[in-house]
């Protein structure tokens, strides 16, 4: 009886301890989805801000690997000229194609583990895919796509 007491405690010890280890996943993996919206969103406005929360270095853009042109360039300033084109691109044709951001809903996280966070939202024709790392101990976007829902 004495062993089945001290057994209890621990035992609710460990689930404890278990259960904040997925609260604090939760907790991260809604951050992501939060990040990954507003990412979304501030791209979708051209907002140049925005620049510091894309891994331009491994950026892969509805099936294209924008990272390795990139990474290519010759000097600071071209890759400056590059990223703020590129948001100004993105806003201008996300709006010539009739974008809304009120069409995406449903955000969630699709996929998580130790190296990237898939989040997913849905439009009334496309599943958008957002893919969130860290690099340099901060969130960044990584991947953007889209699928059929």
């Amino acid at each position: 009886m004495k062993a089945t007491g001290f057994a209890l405690p621990l035992l609710a010890a460990a689930a404890l301890v278990c259960s904040c280890k997925e609260v604090k996943t939760k907790v991260e993996t809604v951050g992501d989805a939060t990040f990954a919206r507003k990412t979304f969103e501030s791209l979708a406005k051209g907002d140049q801000a925005v620049s510091s929360d894309i891994d331009w270095k491994m950026l892969k853009s509805f099936g294209t690997d924008v990272g390795a042109a990139y990474v290519v360039m010759a000097s600071e300033e071209d890759q400056r000229r590059f990223r703020e084109g590129f948001i100004t691109q993105f806003a201008s044709s996300f709006q010539s194609a009739g974008g809304k951001l009120e069409d995406f809903g449903a955000w969630k996280v699709a996929e998580h583990d130790a190296t990237h966070t898939v989040v997913t939202a849905a439009s009334p024709n496309k599943m958008l895919r957002i893919t969130v790392n860290e690099r340099d101990g901060k969130e960044r976007v990584s991947g953007l796509d889209v699928a059929a829902p």
